[in-house]
């Protein structure tokens, strides 16, 4: 089962003069029906690629509830 969407920030967009984040979908936490968690993540994400900080070697991903109203699709660009 579908818990959270691992996501990435991959830049910023403006709509009607508010600057909004660009998040791509990297991956997923799941649930089994024994309640262990585990994560996906999609193999064409190359992390390399994403922004990081000055003198720092991670990429932060921050875990975003499920859009109930639409099916996940891995890898999927999703502006917020």
């Amino acid at each position: 089962m579908l818990v959270k969407k691992l996501v990435v920030a991959n830049g910023e967009y403006t709509v009607n003069g508010k600057t909004k984040t660009r998040w791509v979908n990297i991956g997923a936490l799941h649930a089994k029906d024994d309640g262990k968690q585990y994560v996906t993540l999609d193999r064409h994400i190359n992390l390399a690629g994403f922004e990081k900080k000055e003198g720092d070697t991670r990429v932060f991903a921050q875990l975003f509830d499920p859009d109930k109203d639409r099916a996940y699709t891995p890898g999927e660009d999703v502006g917020f």
